[in-house]
């Protein structure tokens, strides 16, 4: 499948610095060891490098093993490849002092995959947004199907970096919701 990777902000200006420090293919060569180094990459490219009003972007074309469970006549089907969030990192059932995420960001992760013939979805993939009361951290998952092609976009946008702890219930909820739903399975059975 493909991954797309989008960055802003101080992440983006960070990777822009690796990748004038050395070069593209050893940024993304990088970044698709620390993603995925179990799969096989195909092809790589980054787009925006110089254009920094632009959304930095890492393409990885890739080919993974092992994210697909065939079961009798289904297709169970992790389309996150890995890069979902696997554990909440705030575990408290109290806390009494402030969540600094030390600045803002975005990131966007958008993957494509291609249904096998003779496969369709039992359920499509259900798009949501969640958003803090405030909206300074919003995620927004999407999935869209175009003949046999299944896109599924992630975008977890953090606006304001520096939360009162009375917030804390509202960010480690929306995060679990995260969690949740990038750890969801598509499944794809034979057409009768």
């Amino acid at each position: 499948g493909k991954i797309t990777i989008g960055e802003t902000g101080y992440i983006a200006t960070n990777n822009r610095i690796k990748i004038d420090e050395g070069s593209k293919e050893e940024y993304t060569k990088a970044v698709f060891n620390s993603l995925l180094p179990e799969a096989n990459l195909k092809s790589s490219e980054v787009k925006n490098i110089d254009n920094l009003d632009e959304t930095l972007k890492t393409v990885l074309e890739v080919y993974q093993e092992g994210y697909a469970e065939v079961v009798g006549d289904a297709i169970y089907l992790n389309p996150m490849l890995g890069l979902n969030m696997e554990e909440n990192p705030f575990k408290p059932e109290i806390r009494n002092y402030p969540i600094d995420f030390r600045y803002s960001n975005t990131e966007t992760v958008r993957l494509m995959f291609n249904i096998p013939a003779g496969y369709e979805f039992e359920e499509a993939p259900k798009n949501i947004a969640i958003t803090l009361p405030n909206k300074g951290i919003t995620f927004k998952y999407s999935a869209s199907i175009n003949g046999t092609i299944l896109m599924i976009s992630t975008k977890i946008d953090i606006s304001t970096h520096l939360y009162s702890y009375t917030d804390y219930d509202y960010i480690k909820s929306l995060l679990q919701e995260v969690i949740a739903k990038q750890g969801e399975m598509i499944v794809l059975k034979k057409k009768a």
